[in-house]
């Protein structure tokens, strides 16, 4: 009997290794690597988890574990078991400051859940389509993460399979090594199988300022400002070149840009906006020009990228 059969009949899970579902996790976002594991595993508990791991101990076999794939160098690849963790998709006990879900969860359908409720996780990753457990390992950033940290620091809990296949529960009291470990630990102290998460209660509406900087010094002065004084709720910043042509560089001519500086500084609100809010919200701020004022409501801010990824 070949590894393969004979890991199927150790879970109830399902093992798989037709042609179609090897290539789909041949590569992840990076598209740098390449490596085509043997079997997939779709595992139905962290039972299932434990005894994958077990039995890749007793054969000398490698294992991934994989949520959305958006690894950058090949780190949810495997040449023997990936471990597909988003058949483990449930979001079990909900309550007012917390939830529970399996690994394999991603944030869009937790706030799918949540929103409604006007709850939401403290912080949420620009992508939505990644997993819990794929970003509680990482670390997991967003733009409220100025205040509130990473996705990992809002974790109340985990359940993790650890290298000797123990299932284990770990929070800040319990078993705190490898509790802090698997956080960021990009999979490699443990398997996250189910997470404790915070939730917060966001306002009914947003306003997102587009602010514009010629000058890096002045939008770092600025963001010093409004983080300290906390008068928005989200930031977001980056830069972009704005292509100028060519000039002579060493003799000969290169194309050259001049850089510019976007800021998307949001508040949560209640209402629509008042009269004078532009106003006391951008006092003191030192951009080249203020471009968009946009109001919504939250849903449509925690989603106001997907058509980018998509």
């Amino acid at each position: 009997m070949s590894w393969t059969n004979e890991l199927a009949q150790e879970i109830s899970g399902r093992v798989l290794n037709d042609v179609g579902t090897i290539e789909r996790v041949a590569t992840d976002f990076g598209r740098i690597i390449v490596r085509r594991p043997q079997v997939v595993v779709r595992p139905e508990s962290a039972e299932d988890v434990s005894r994958v791991v077990k039995f890749a101990a007793r054969h000398s076999l490698s294992v991934a574990t994989r949520g959305a794939g958006h690894s950058q160098a090949g780190q949810s690849l495997s040449d023997h078991i990936v471990l597909d963790m988003t058949s483990l998709d449930k979001i079990k006990d909900f309550r007012e400051n917390s939830v529970t879900v399996q690994a394999g969860v991603n944030w869009g359908t937790l706030l799918n859940y949540a929103g409604p409720r006007r709850l939401s996780p403290p912080v949420l990753t620009n992508n939505l389509d990644v997993t819990v457990g794929g970003t509680l390992s990482m670390g997991g950033l967003g733009v409220s993460s100025w205040r509130y940290g990473t996705q990992a620091d809002n974790c109340l809990e985990l359940e993790v399979v650890t290298g000797t296949g123990q299932i284990v529960r770990c929070s800040g009291t319990e078993n705190r090594d490898l509790f802090d470990a698997a956080r960021c630990g990009a999979g490699q102290f443990g398997v996250i199988t189910e997470a404790v998460l915070k939730l917060r209660r966001h306002a009914p509406r947003f306003r997102s300022f587009y602010l514009l900087y010629d000058n890096l010094a002045a939008l770092l002065d600025d963001l010093k400002i409004v983080m300290n004084d906390e008068r928005f709720d989200h930031l977001e910043s980056w830069c972009v070149p704005c292509p100028q042509g060519f000039k002579k560089v060493g003799g000969q001519r290169q194309p050259f840009a001049q850089w510019f500086f976007p800021l998307h500084a949001t508040v949560e609100t209640e209402t629509d906006e008042s009269p004078d809010e532009a106003a006391e919200k951008l006092e003191g701020l030192k951009f080249y020009k203020h471009v968009h004022t946009e109001n919504g409501e939250m849903g449509e801010f925690f989603t106001r990228l997907d058509n980018l990824f998509a």
